[in-house]
């Protein structure tokens, strides 16, 4: 389980970690990881993240 914190500062290398990630649920359907503070929106055929951002 990932944890996004609120008020975390991501560098470039969590950011392209990120989007390796999300590369992967597309690849391999049912197999998505539970990342808290991020919700998957799979409605257009592309697997998208999101988070509330103050």
């Amino acid at each position: 389980v990932f944890i996004v914190a609120p008020g975390e500062k991501w560098q470039k290398i969590d950011v392209d970690y990120f989007k390796i990630l999300m590369g992967a649920i597309d690849k391999f359907p049912g197999f998505d990881p539970e990342i808290q503070g991020v919700y998957l929106d799979k409605d257009t055929g592309v697997t998208k993240a999101q988070g509330f951002v103050l």
